[in-house]
């Protein structure tokens, strides 16, 4: 294989990441959330602003095969804060993505390689990412799935919760009113 040309990103590189990105969506075409790709400019956005933030917080690789006018393959992710628990700093993996026309070429593997070596210059131990269901590409990467996160409207609540109460499937045989909002003002005097 021909060798790739990998380069971090800079603010000049926004029109091809968002590129990229359009793409990604695209071709995932994500059940939820909905209509994210009219959120193209939003993400750019927000990309231009954690790209030149000082010091860096976001940082995108960018890989491009020999003869490629654009590159082919992106690979983000952040620097998080955690509030609670260990590890209070981590890197959390946003995207992934190589063109179908340069895809089974390791740039993705490459991608994560480099991705892992800066993580590391940075001081980071861990990393977190997420990806759709039933789709394997971290697991053989040493992830283990901690975390499941769903969605649902919330307007379909009140009958699947009725629906769960008829079979049983709380636990509790009888219904309870659901107690009022705490007012603020009571909630500190409890303390």
């Amino acid at each position: 294989m021909d060798q790739p040309t990998i380069r971090l990103a800079t603010i000049e590189d926004l029109p091809w990441i968002r590129m990229l990105w359009r793409d990604m969506v695209r071709e995932g075409d994500p059940i939820y959330p909905k209509n994210i790709l009219a959120s193209l400019d939003n993400f750019t956005r927000s990309l231009a602003l954690a790209l030149t933030q000082q010091p860096p917080q976001a940082f995108v690789f960018l890989a491009q095969l020999p003869g490629s006018d654009t590159p082919d393959a992106y690979f983000a992710y952040e620097i998080q804060q955690r509030s609670l628990g260990e590890p209070s700093r981590l890197a959390f993996i946003h995207y992934i993505y190589t063109v179908p026309s340069a895809r089974g070429r390791g740039l993705a593997t490459t991608l994560l390689e480099i991705g892992a070596e800066h993580m590391a210059a940075q001081g980071l131990q861990w990393v977190e990412g997420t990806s759709m269901p039933n789709d394997p590409r971290f697991l053989d990467l040493g992830f283990t799935v901690y975390e499941y996160r769903a969605a649902a409207p919330v307007s379909g609540f009140p009958a699947a919760i009725a629906a769960r109460r008829r079979k049983g499937g709380n636990g509790y045989a009888a219904d309870f009113d659901v107690p009022p909002p705490i007012d603020p003002e009571d909630a500190d005097e409890d303390r």
